[in-house]
């Protein structure tokens, strides 16, 4: 497991976390090495301000996109041996994986504006919450309004053809 999601050569495994450390970067959180350790301890991270205190918001995103980073790269790595009966000509392109992530990431922020009406009652996430785990990784953020949970077509990345 630990060569899968942090030493593997296979096409797709650099992109993904290359795609999850720019993400991460847009909100000032910096991994300094990905190893086995960091990804089991994802639950368990927690970041800091420059005060010493807990950043609730990059804590948050950080656990986001790093446990959906890991998760995709397992899943690609069972679709390229499991499901292709390792075809070893066979890999992903580039312009997939993209796509795979960014969809992976943008149905995430979906679910957490969805968590934000008030329908989820105690399950509910505030507003104020989501907008600051999201703030600074949003495509064309400049253009949304403050409260952006309730408009539709927010997104972290825009799916590119491929």
């Amino acid at each position: 497991m630990s060569h899968i999601l942090t030493e593997c050569d296979a096409p797709g495994r650099c992109v993904l976390w290359e795609l999850a450390e720019g993400t991460l970067a847009k909100k000032g959180v910096h991994i300094p090495c990905l190893s086995y350790g960091m990804v089991l301890g994802i639950p368990s991270l927690e970041l800091s301000r420059d005060d010493g205190g807990i950043s609730h918001s990059r804590t948050r995103l950080a656990r986001i996109v790093l446990s959906e980073t890991a998760h995709m790269v397992w899943k690609m790595r069972c679709e390229r041996v499991i499901g292709w009966d390792g075809e070893q000509e066979r890999t992903h392109p580039e312009a997939l994986i993209r796509n795979k992530w960014y969809a992976a990431i943008n149905e995430r922020l979906r679910l957490d504006i969805e968590r934000t009406k008030k329908r989820w009652k105690k399950r509910r996430i505030p507003p104020t919450t989501v907008l600051e785990t999201w703030r600074g990784t949003l495509h064309d953020e400049k253009s949304l309004p403050e409260d952006w949970t309730g408009t539709s077509g927010v997104l972290v990345g825009k799916l590119h053809p491929g």
